[in-house]
């Protein structure tokens, strides 16, 4: 019961809420014949959570998009991710929550009509534990994303999408996710 209960916390730590919109084809024709920035615009971001014993995580992280042309987009976002970790260890249990904060900037091509190729660079103010100074040091932490996703419709105005990402900067001692690998799954609309 443990092992599922374990396999369940980390597939929730790594799964994410992603919200943004990604038009459909009619819509696509439709917007070649509109030149408005406003209407070249998306919406979106990121909601993530996970309640533990051990491990609270809280992430907001909202975005906005603008559509270069039709396969083309980018944008930018912001984040705010909260976490408070039990029984942390570092030969001692401590009890440790911080706010981490920054901001990314990305852009998407699309390479067939429901895949994306993604790339994203990640600027996070975060503490962590700075094994040269055997204590907790807060600094401005990078990240680079590539990638890709797919996207399926559900209806004419929302669908699904799942984003894969590789931080080619991945340092384990100074990230807030537990692996270079990110997935990203969610609802648009």
């Amino acid at each position: 019961m443990k092992k599922i209960f374990f396999v369940l916390l980390l597939i929730g730590f790594v799964f994410q809420v992603n919200a943004q919109y990604v038009p459909d084809e009619d819509e696509r024709e439709k917007k070649k014949s509109s030149t408005s920035f406003t209407d070249k615009l998306y919406y979106g971001g990121t909601l993530g959570l996970q309640i533990g014993t051990n491990i609270t995580y809280i992430e907001v992280s909202p975005l906005v998009g603008y559509e270069l042309n039709d396969d083309a987009s980018v944008g930018a976002g912001l984040s705010y991710i909260y976490v408070d970790f039990k029984n942390l260890g570092f030969n001692r249990n401590i009890d440790f929550n911080t706010s981490v904060y920054g901001g990314r900037v990305f852009g998407r091509y699309r390479v067939f009509d429901r895949i994306f190729a993604h790339s994203e660079i990640e600027l996070l103010n975060m503490e962590y534990f700075s094994n040269t100074e055997q204590d907790f040091v807060r600094e401005w932490v990078p990240g680079f994303y590539v990638g890709g996703g797919a996207y399926q419709d559900v209806d004419s105005r929302s669908g699904l999408n799942i984003v894969i990402l590789v931080n080619l900067l991945y340092d384990e001692n100074r990230s807030i996710y537990s692996s270079p690998l990110v997935i990203r799954a969610g609802f648009n609309f």
